[in-house]
C-alpha cells in the first residue's frame, strides 16, 4: 500500500462517490478506481460495492476505513515530525506535560539551551491524562509530573523543579481578590468548581472544604470548562499555581493551606544522554532563580 492508495480509499469512503473522491484528490476517475482495485487485488478483500445506484462499503470495508484513518493519521503526524527534525538535529527530547502552563519558563530553557545545544531539538508533548503511563511507554523522554503520582513508580528517576501552592480562582471583581490570602472560611456559602483532572492532593482538599464547611459545589469535567463556569459566575476554582498562564483573564488569590504540588521533571532510569541532563539542570536553574507560584 502506498499514500497515494490510502488517499483513493479514504475519500472515497467519506464521499461514496467515485466522481466527487477524484476531483477532490485532482486526479481521473480512471486513475482513482485502477488505484483502489489494484489495492483490493493485493490484500484479497472487497473494500466498496459498486452498483448502479453508486458505491457503499462492506462490512470488511468499513473496519478496513476505521483503523486506516487511524494510520492515516499517525502516518501524517510521523511524516511532520520527521520534516520538522530533518537534518538539522542530531538528537530530540521529548517533553510531555498535561498543559502549556506546566512549565511556564519552558520557552525561555529552549531558548538558552539552543545557544549550547544546537543540534537538540526540544519537542513538548501534550497529554491531558494517563502522562505517566505514556511516559513508562517510552513514548517521551522527560516528564512533568506531581510528586504523587511518580511515588513507588520503579524504573524512573525524579528531579525536584519547583513547590507549587494552591490558589482561588475567580473574576478580577470578586470579593475574594481583596484578601491577602484566602481561609477556608471565606469561602462558606461560595460554589467550588470541583472534579474533572484534579489531582489526588487537590481532590482531597476540595472534599474536606465540602464536608465541613457549609460550600456549594458543580462537578466539572475538564480545566478549560472550569475556567467558562468561573467566567461566567457560576462559581469558583481552588487550583494549583503551575495553571496559571499569566494572561491575566482571571484574579488568582493564594488559599491558606498547609499542602503544596511538589513538581518534578522525570526520566526514564537507562537514560544515559548528557544531553537530557543538560536541559533539565538548566530548568532546574531557571525556576530556582525566578519566583514562582
Amino acid at each position: 500500500m502506498n499514500n497515494k492508495q490510502i488517499e483513493c480509499i479514504l475519500e472515497v469512503a467519506k464521499t461514496l462517490n467515485f466522481n466527487r473522491a477524484s476531483e477532490n484528490l485532482y486526479i481521473s476517475q480512471p486513475t482513482l478506481s485502477y488505484q483502489i482495485k489494484t489495492f483490493e487485488d493485493e490484500i484479497g478483500v472487497k473494500i466498496f460495492n459498486r452498483n448502479g445506484n453508486g458505491v457503499s462499503l462492506t462490512l470488511a470495508g468499513k473496519d478496513f476505513c476505521t483503523v486506516l484513518d487511524q494510520i492515516n493519521k499517525s502516518l501524517h503526524k510521523a511524516i511532520e515530525h520527521a520534516q520538522n527534525i530533518n537534518q538539522i538535529y542530531s538528537d530530540e527530547i521529548r517533553i510531555c506535560m498535561q498543559y502549556r502552563s506546566s512549565l511556564y519558563y519552558l520557552s525561555d530553557a529552549i531558548k538558552l539551551y539552543k545557544e549550547t545545544h544546537p543540534e537538540v531539538i526540544i519537542t513538548p508533548t501534550f497529554n491531558d491524562v494517563e502522562n505517566v503511563e505514556l511516559f513508562l511507554k517510552h513514548e517521551n523522554d522527560v516528564l512533568f509530573a506531581l510528586e504523587e503520582d511518580i511515588q513507588g513508580v520503579p524504573g524512573i528517576i525524579g528531579f525536584p523543579l519547583f513547590v507549587s501552592n494552591f490558589y482561588i480562582i475567580s473574576n478580577h471583581d470578586d470579593e475574594l481578590t481583596k484578601l491577602d490570602f484566602v481561609k477556608p472560611e471565606d469561602l462558606i456559602g461560595r460554589t467550588l468548581i470541583v472534579g474533572g483532572e484534579a489531582s489526588k492532593g487537590l481532590k482531597k482538599i476540595q472534599k474536606s472544604l465540602i464536608e465541613n464547611y457549609d460550600i456549594n459545589y458543580i462537578n466539572s469535567p475538564i480545566h478549560d470548562a472550569t475556567l467558562l463556569h468561573i467566567k461566567s459566575q457560576n462559581g469558583i476554582c481552588l487550583a494549583p499555581g503551575f495553571l496559571n498562564d499569566f494572561t491575566n483573564e482571571f484574579a488568582w488569590t493564594k488559599f491558606m493551606c498547609d499542602q503544596s504540588n511538589h513538581c518534578f521533571l522525570v526520566v526514564h532510569e537507562n537514560e544515559s544522554r548528557k544531553s537530557v541532563f543538560d536541559f533539565i539542570e538548566l530548568l532546574q536553574n531557571i525556576y530556582r532563580n525566578n519566583v514562582y507560584f
